[in-house]
């Protein structure tokens, strides 16, 4: 793997988080946020690397109304706002929050939930100006809220917590939680360590990332894909038979128009385009490195209905974007 480093101030922190494995640079100077007001704004930015001297943790990433993004940054404990045109993208705003931010979904009324791994709750705030609105469970319900999935027509809120082995799943009106997908137990029905989540809203299917148990054979890395109310429909699997690996470390992972799975590699540097009936890989977006067009520890995948592919790119600090079809 070919790897160099971006050009940034600051040392570097190497921190486990759940299966998450962030490696970022704290800043020299720090300041830290005050709630709810704007900490982070930019100049127009390249449509290829969004300002490696804002974004400090880059991890999730979720779409929201005319392509605009919000973006969890871990060490910085901020939401960032950015919007995307075709003359570049702009880091708009973003506000602080009270701990450290991992999954982040938009819904419907401009609201945004976070998974915040200091309080492990999923907090509701208004995107607009920051405002907490409620949180889903109480502090400590969750081991780490990893990735946060929304379908709005169903008022449904699908939250990863790693260490529980499971997917908690919420109704979005009222933040009352409904029920859980999986739980811990061996083979293909079961999560071992689940680390993204995506809705495919029109076959109503729940698609989760799991890292499996490295150490088993018996447990590869997969994706596995559930219906809303928790029936196993298929797994995946990261071992492509007497090839080898089809991925090793899935992170991300998001469901393009045509029904297709992108799926981050956090270790090999890309991101997968997977034939849902075939699990087939069909499109590889990136390759290893820190240079433009380059992945280093990938961590979340969007897609905008342009099909635009928006990567957050932890070690480079920034966002890369790609094309469905070749490019970026």
């Amino acid at each position: 793997m070919r790897v160099r480093h971006a050009a940034t101030a600051g040392a570097m922190t190497v921190m486990a988080v759940g299966t998450l494995l962030l490696a970022c640079h704290e800043p020299r100077e720090s300041q830290p946020p005050t709630s709810n007001a704007p900490v982070l704004s930019g100049p127009q930015l390249s449509l290829v690397e969004v300002a490696p001297g804002h974004l400090v943790s880059p991890v999730r990433i979720a779409s929201g109304k005319k392509e605009t993004f919000y973006i969890s940054d871990f060490l910085a404990e901020a939401i960032v706002e950015v919007e995307a045109s075709g003359a570049g993208v702009s880091i708009v705003t973003g506000f602080a929050v009270p701990g450290r931010p991992l999954g982040v979904a938009w819904a419907k009324g401009n609201r945004l939930l976070v998974g915040n791994a200091t309080t492990r709750t999923v907090d509701v705030y208004r995107t607009s100006n920051g405002k907490w609105l409620l949180s889903l469970g109480s502090p400590g319900t969750f081991g780490i809220p990893g990735d946060i999935a929304v379908d709005d027509s169903q008022d449904l809120v699908f939250v990863v917590d790693g260490p529980a082995k499971t997917v908690r799943v919420f109704d979005l009106k009222d933040g009352s939680p409904l029920y859980e997908i999986s739980g811990p137990g061996p083979g293909d029905l079961f999560l071992q360590n689940p680390t993204g989540v995506a809705v495919d809203a029109v076959r109503r299917q729940v698609l989760i990332s799991d890292y499996g148990e490295p150490t088993q054979s018996s447990s590869p890395p997969s994706v596995k894909i559930y219906t809303y109310d928790g029936n196993h429909v298929k797994t995946i699997s990261g071992r492509a038979g007497m090839i080898g690996q089809r991925f090793s470390r899935p992170q991300g992972l998001a469901v393009d128009d045509t029904g297709r799975i992108l799926l981050v590699d956090a270790v090999a540097g890309e991101v997968l385009v997977l034939d849902y009936e075939t699990g087939a890989v069909v499109e590889t977006l990136g390759r290893p490195g820190s240079g433009p067009g380059e992945l280093w520890l990938p961590l979340d995948v969007v897609v905008d209905e342009n099909r635009g592919v928006f990567v957050t790119n932890n070690r480079p600090r920034r966002v890369e974007v790609f094309s469905l079809g070749g490019g970026f």
